[in-house]
């Protein structure tokens, strides 16, 4: 298989785990004599696999057997709506009077604009001076809420541009709404390195929530 693969095109590096398929001597002397880098991730990146592994579990039969796509653009579009947790907020305000949503689940809704913006910034300054602190670096939302907290907020803002069926938005605990994944109790992220290195500020995260949601009514 690796031989016809090299045929179609041949790669700087080849990236893969530790399974045997890919450390034996015949498939790693095939590789070097194809003057090909070999990278290998290191022990224990299979608990990676295992996390998304679970989330695609939880994806399944959350949304995708649910609804049955009757073609890839709609998988596109309903597996978006999913993965984004306001444009979901928004469907489901028009369609229920109730909402149940998770509210000891704590983390920092972020705008993906925002980040973008960030991303831009850091890269300027890397342009500009090379000799900057690297490491990783958080970036999230200003502030801090609940999976209920964010929802009531989406629901608020959203009710000034449309005409919502729901009424409530009501507060459960992560028991009273099991996932195949679990979800973790705090997301909350601690940006102030990036402050302190690249005088990056987010914004609060009600601020760029009521920006998307106006993008989202107006656009």
């Amino acid at each position: 298989m690796i031989n016809r693969a090299l045929k179609i095109s041949k790669p700087e590096i080849f990236n893969s785990d530790q399974g045997p398929q890919y450390t034996s001597e015949s498939f790693i002397d095939v590789l070097k004599e194809e003057d090909i880098r070999i990278s290998m991730d290191g022990r224990g990146r299979l608990y990676d696999n295992i996390v998304v592994e679970r989330l695609w579990r939880t994806v399944k039969y959350e949304e995708v057997y649910l609804h049955d796509y009757r073609s890839v653009s709609e998988a596109r579009e309903k597996l978006a709506y999913y993965f984004n947790f306001v444009k979901t907020m928004l469907r489901l305000g028009k369609e229920k009077e109730v909402l149940r949503v998770v509210d000891d689940q704590y983390g920092c809704p972020t705008y993906a604009a925002d980040l973008a913006e960030a991303i831009m910034t850091i890269l300027s300054k890397v342009v500009e001076n090379r000799d900057i602190a690297w490491g990783t670096y958080h970036f999230c939302g200003a502030g801090k809420t609940t999976w209920h907290g964010f929802a009531k907020k989406i629901s608020q803002l959203a009710s000034q541009y449309d005409s919502l069926a729901i009424k409530t938005v009501e507060s459960v605990i992560t028991e009273e709404y099991p996932t195949p994944a679990k979800r973790p109790a705090n997301l909350v992220m601690d940006c102030s390195m990036l402050r302190r290195n690249f005088g990056i500020r987010p914004a609060p995260w009600e601020e760029s929530l009521a920006w998307m949601v106006n993008e989202i009514y107006s656009g």
